[in-house]
């Protein structure tokens, strides 16, 4: 984590500067921790994928003007795990209504 630490900034740096390749190395840099705190709340992979993947595209626009850049990792720490909160409401909602 301590590696992903240093080279996320730089990535958010060099997006924000006009480099389109630097995200798609954000999006690796948070993947596997993302995933996997998506996977561990939801026990799904399945889910946890999806909900990774909605996260992502509402962060990526937030990009531009996130300041400042060594915090972005806590803050989608943070959406991922209200977006599983939320999907877990939602599947205990439907559930519910089933039974």
């Amino acid at each position: 984590m301590d590696a992903q630490r240093l080279r996320l900034p730089d990535k958010i740096v060099a997006f924000q500067a006009g480099d389109p390749s630097a995200l798609r190395g954000i999006v690796e840099l948070l993947r596997g921790p993302l995933l996997r705190l998506a996977g561990r709340i939801l026990k799904d992979p399945i889910t946890a994928e999806d909900v990774f993947m909605e996260c992502m595209a509402r962060l990526i626009p937030l990009l531009a003007d996130f300041e400042p850049a060594e915090s972005f990792a806590a803050y989608a720490r943070r959406a991922v795990r209200n977006a599983c909160v939320d999907e877990q409401r939602r599947r205990s909602s439907r559930d519910s209504r089933r039974a």
